[in-house]
């Protein structure tokens, strides 16, 4: 795979996006996996040690009905107890199933309160026994009643002197699976949830700090391209761990570097020697006697001519040598290139029209880059255009842009072909060219901060639009 294509298969992707569906996830998932495992085995532990002291849930209970019927117990003047006791505390007690109570004055030794009246037999013994608290159960009558009688008789401390309470109610104990339910959902589930969700979270946040210097070795990689092959990877802050691999990376780039000089030396080299070779060859062909002969070669020579200063053009924007920024005025660099192949057009049947003002338009761009970027749209016009019409070539201003317009009568540009028709050595079909023209085009507006497209030409044909800013920019490196 080219470099270009590695760059195209991350573009719009930021690195933390590419990290986040790899080793991010892994690591936050694992860890969430790991932490939700610990947190289980903490919440089973602790239900097991709860697991005996089950049987004191109900004795808890019946101690704070006790506290709810005597907590506001006060002693009138007259010696007597009021539990003082609103209705919706006594509604709220008869909902309890078989509830009894008997609240017994140990001063006076007299019931203070008791329902039912008829619960006084059995709860009485209770309430003198000198036990300060007894906590019985009783199973029910049936043999397979779940019931169970629950009693509990204690003495307190109230605002009206110590009393001694009895209450009974029926109850049913709860089996295994309803009481870790009750548990589960209650006392482990409200604390582990958050608790493991501030554990993945504070994960996932230590992992992406954690990874976050692979991510800017990442975006760093991205925007490495042909232009900036001697830029290498930072390893200062890479974690050791991924430190081999942008080693590796750093050497491949290296690599990379060398057969990219190579390559481009290569085709400088070749380029420049064969204009000695084709120099003399149209030299000879002058000599002919065979005109006709001698026309078909000029032809074929000038093609191949093309050829070479197209490959001298793309080495030395390989290079950038030689690119120098000066004053430019853009309407009479177009002049010039019209003027050149005027010659050129007519001998193939068709004509050029400059469209511009009087007005000098400068911008600050290299003279030869300019001119061959004309140059090169002009050219594929005409290649393209149909015989007997005209390339209009427009120059004008469009806000801070020098705007040149280069409109042909041919068929076209297919709305699929336009985003690669800029590409180096792509062609249509049958098309003649090198595809090298536009693709120069195309480097040298980007080196000058400028763009170029491509439109249909409302009378039928192409229209290429380069735009170039009229402030100065630093030229791409």
């Amino acid at each position: 795979m080219s470099l270009q294509r590695l760059n195209a298969a991350t573009d719009g992707k930021p690195a933390t996006a590419l990290m986040r569906g790899s080793v991010q996830r892994r690591l936050v998932l694992t860890f969430a996996a790991l932490s939700g495992a610990l947190l289980l085995c903490f919440g089973i532990a602790y239900l097991w040690s709860i697991w005996s002291l089950r049987d004191n849930e109900d004795l808890d209970s019946l101690t704070e009905l006790v506290r709810e019927i005597v907590d506001d117990a006060i002693r009138l003047p007259d010696g007597s107890i009021d539990l003082r006791m609103d209705e919706a505390e006594l509604t709220s007690h008869r909902t309890i199933p078989g509830f009894e109570a008997l609240v017994l004055d140990m001063q006076t030794g007299q019931v203070v309160w008791v329902t039912p009246a008829s619960a006084e037999p059995r709860l009485r013994p209770l309430a003198e026994a000198k036990f300060r608290r007894i906590y019985a159960t009783e199973q029910g009558k049936a043999p397979h009643d779940p019931l169970v009688r629950q009693t509990l008789a204690v003495q307190m401390r109230s605002g009206a002197g110590p009393l001694r309470v009895v209450v009974s109610r029926d109850g049913v104990p709860p089996g295994v699976a309803s009481w870790l339910a009750r548990k589960t959902s209650t006392v482990v589930l409200p604390i582990i949830v958050p608790l493991l969700i501030f554990v993945t979270l504070l994960g996932a946040y230590t992992v992406r700090r954690a990874l976050k210097p692979v991510a800017q070795v990442a975006q760093e990689a991205n925007r490495i391209g042909a232009a900036s092959l001697n830029k290498r990877l930072d390893t200062t802050n890479v974690p050791r761990e991924v430190r081999p691999l942008v080693n590796a990376v750093n050497r491949a780039l290296a690599r990379l570097d060398q057969a990219f000089q190579e390559q481009r030396r290569f085709t400088a080299t070749a380029a420049h020697e064969l204009r000695t070779p084709i120099a003399l060859l149209l030299a000879r062909i002058e000599g002919m006697d065979d005109r006709l002969l001698a026309e078909d070669l000029k032809r074929d020579i000038a093609r191949l001519t093309r050829v070479v200063e197209q490959l001298l053009a793309v080495a030395r924007l390989d290079s950038r040598l030689g690119l120098e920024r000066v004053e430019i005025d853009v309407v009479a660099a177009a002049r010039e290139v019209v003027s050149r192949l005027t010659p050129l057009a007519i001998a193939h049947g068709r004509e050029i029209a400059l469209i511009a003002g009087d007005r000098p338009l400068t911008i600050n761009a290299d003279r030869d880059a300019l001119e061959a970027a004309i140059r090169n749209l002009v050219e594929n016009a005409l290649r393209f255009t149909a015989p007997g019409t005209a390339v209009e070539v427009t120059v004008e201003r469009s806000g801070a842009d020098a705007v040149i317009e280069v409109r042909d009568r041919g068929p076209g540009v297919p709305i699929a072909d336009r985003k690669q028709i800029f590409a180096r050595f792509w062609t249509r079909r049958n098309s003649g060219g090198s595809g090298l023209g536009l693709a120069i085009v195309s480097e040298i507006a980007a080196l000058h901060g400028g763009s170029i497209a491509v439109n249909d030409n409302p009378g039928g044909g192409a229209a290429f639009r380069l735009a170039l800013p009229q402030a100065p920019t630093q030229i791409a490196a």
